[in-house]
């Protein structure tokens, strides 16, 4: 596992107890520490812990806000514009594990699909022209972790190539490309 994949792990998502559950008041502040964590309690469990559970059938997990049909549609109808960051780092990780894990949410994943490549389509001309002066702040603070990277990359290819094109001149032909060029055409025929 690399970093990005643990700390997307610890986004917060939230869950209903489907049981009982002995020693787990814990979990929930507002339950009585003495007492045994009772069925249809609502956490909030991080994306690690959540999921083993689901499996098991011990929580129901449920959908963050920031995944309802509001956001889907402001997804569908804005994309570029909407400050994805605010609501997680790891927004499209994240909801891609929730859609696997929640195997009603195709729905999800597809609009998760469109979402990003519309961003990517915005994003990647834009960090690919961007000059090296020139202030980028305002977009990439409501990019997600994942399409900083993408801007940091685009933008350091843009300037490879920039810094390339500019030594281009100084670079001639080989002497063995220009002695085959200027061979007889008949004597390739033979």
């Amino acid at each position: 596992m690399d970093i990005d994949e643990v700390l997307m792990s610890e986004q917060m998502v939230p869950c209903t107890t489907l049981h009982d559950a002995q020693h787990l008041a814990w979990l929930d502040q507002t339950a009585r520490q003495s007492q045994p964590l009772a069925a249809d309690s609502r956490l909030s469990l991080p994306l690690w812990m959540a999921e083993p559970l689901h499996k098991r059938q011990n929580v129901e997990v449920e959908l963050p806000e920031f995944y309802n049909d509001m956001y889907r549609q402001a997804l569908r109808a804005d994309a570029p514009h909407l400050d994805l960051r605010s609501q997680s780092d790891y927004y499209f990780d994240v909801g891609s594990q929730l859609s696997i894990l929640l195997d009603g949410t195709r729905d999800l994943a597809d609009h998760l699909l469109a979402g990003f490549a519309s961003r990517y389509h915005g994003l990647l001309p834009a960090a690919l022209n961007a000059s090296t002066n020139a202030d980028s702040s305002a977009i990439e603070e409501k990019l997600t972790l994942r399409e900083r990277a993408i801007s940091f990359f685009g933008r350091s290819a843009a300037r490879d190539y920039s810094k390339w094109r500019a030594e281009k001149q100084r670079l001639e032909q080989s002497t063995l490309i220009r002695k085959k060029r200027h061979r007889n055409p008949i004597a390739h025929a033979r």
